[in-house]
């Protein structure tokens, strides 16, 4: 894939070095958040805003509608950008309105994992040119060892981005800082993301992709390799968006008069 420069705010220098992912035992979700871009905890779990759920391996079987997600492992992607493949082909493309992502603690045995900020990129799956991306912090946290927890932006949180998603994306989450209880535990050896599985809506194949390689690697289907991610969609973009557009059209009037 083809990394096009962006101009959100992210630190690549704390991700060099040796490119690496490993598995670790299956664990368990300690908390389920909704929060908007800073961090804070809001009450908005999706409510009626009317959105189109693209993809979803993230619910539980009572939730609406229902699923059967399981937590299945613990992603540990050290210094590299992994992306997960995501087809959305049951409702097609949209305007990024929410998504929901994991964070976890791949290791840390003597401190919890308690916040710290990301980026969450998203590609093209044709030709992997860069769609966009936006930063984020974490709420509080108190993760264990093998834990993780569902992070959720609430309802209409992404609008503003107006980052309109094809159908078929790549999707990575990078962690920029991590804090831990323990000072003995790194961002690099500790931080990951939820394997979950399984798909509820829309399909990925089993594997991932390391974005700092252009390598695609996957686990066999044991686990299924599935980043826990669901996005949600607009069909319109926002009013700004839309008011650009309009500008953009008069122009094209006027240069063909």
């Amino acid at each position: 894939m083809y990394r096009f420069a962006t101009c959100i705010a992210i630190a690549l220098t704390a991700f060099a070095g040796t490119a690496r992912a490993s598995l670790i035992p299956a664990g368990t979700d300690m908390s389920s958040l909704t929060i908007d871009l800073e961090g804070n905890i809001v009450g908005d779990q999706f409510g009626t805003r009317a959105v189109n759920e693209n993809y979803d391996n993230f619910r539980s079987a009572t939730s609406t509608p229902p699923g059967a997600s399981n937590f299945l492992a613990v992603l540990n992607v050290g210094t590299a950008e992994i992306a997960d493949d995501l087809n959305m082909v049951s409702v097609g493309a949209g305007w990024l309105d929410s998504m929901g992502l994991t964070v976890a603690n791949a290791g840390c045995t003597s401190g919890n994992l308690t916040g710290g900020s990301g980026t969450i990129r998203f590609y093209n799956q044709v030709g992997g040119t860069f769609i966009s991306g936006f930063t984020f912090t974490l709420p509080a946290l108190a993760v264990p060892n093998n834990g993780g927890s569902r992070i959720s932006f609430a309802a209409g949180a992404l609008t503003g981005l107006n980052i309109f998603l094809p159908a078929n994306v790549y999707v990575s989450t990078q962690w920029n800082t991590m804090t831990f209880s323990s000072a003995a535990c790194s961002m690099a050896a500790n931080a990951g993301v939820q394997i979950r599985g399984p798909i509820n809506t829309g399909t990925s194949t089993d594997q991932l992709i390391n974005v700092t390689t252009n390598t695609p690697f996957n686990f066999g289907g044991n686990p299924a390799a599935n980043m826990g991610y669901f996005i949600k969609t607009n069909d319109v973009p926002e009013p700004a968006s839309l008011a650009m557009l309009g500008f953009g059209a008069l122009a094209l009037i006027r240069r063909r008069r």
